[in-house]
């Protein structure tokens, strides 16, 4: 049964503690993104592939499982929660690695991992973004849904404040969805027209 894990929770859950989940190797970076997806899933049937490397989980995406948890997007897309894959040979990351986009700009980033800042445990780290092949974004992230059409609260008014000034009120009427299918679309998100965890991100970004 999938259960919902925010970014945050997430943190605060495994802060300062390491999982060795696959029982292969010790405590690895790889095993932070299979803690995060048996948090959320209570599986994590994927691996890395033939390389038997970090970098494997997106070299390998679509032969090694991690497709049915994750989707692929780019770095400069990628919001708190996405895992960032570096190659093979990067800078900082010599052997690859994985770990969960926390912020960043263009040339570094904070990363929440394990086997990072000489240390096994969950921590995070400023690490360049030289070498990114890209962020993993989790299915049930753009699957949960958290306001839409109908609602009506003081999170949903803030919405209306970012998506149109002139806009009023508290309730998730008609403009409101489809200003919110043009924010989707501008930010290359799936025009659902409904708030899901990934558009509410994006949100924040912006000033929410």
């Amino acid at each position: 049964m999938v259960k919902f894990v925010s970014p945050d929770t997430f943190i605060k859950n495994t802060k300062g503690k390491q999982y060795d989940m696959d029982k292969a190797c010790g405590v690895q970076c790889v095993d932070g993104i299979k803690k995060f997806t048996y948090d959320l899933y209570g599986k994590y049937d994927f691996n890395c592939g033939s390389c038997g490397y970090a970098y494997g989980l997106w070299t390998n995406y679509g032969s090694n499982g991690v497709e049915k948890y994750f989707t692929k997007v780019p770095y400069k897309e990628a919001v708190k929660g996405d895992w960032l894959v570096w190659a093979k040979g990067s800078s900082q990351c010599p052997t690859s690695h994985v770990a969960m986009y926390v912020s960043g700009n263009a040339s570094k980033v904070n990363a929440y991992g394990q086997n990072q800042n000489g240390h096994k445990y969950f921590n995070t780290a400023s690490i360049s973004t030289n070498g990114i092949l890209g962020a993993l974004r989790c299915r049930e992230y753009t699957a949960h849904i958290m306001y839409k059409k109908g609602d009506e609260n003081k999170e949903v008014g803030k919405i209306n404040n970012l998506m149109a000034k002139d806009v009023k009120g508290t309730l998730f009427g008609d403009y409101t969805e489809a200003t919110v299918k043009v924010f989707q679309g501008k930010h290359n998100l799936s025009k659902t027209g409904k708030v899901d965890f990934i558009t509410y991100e994006k949100m924040q970004k912006e000033g929410l």
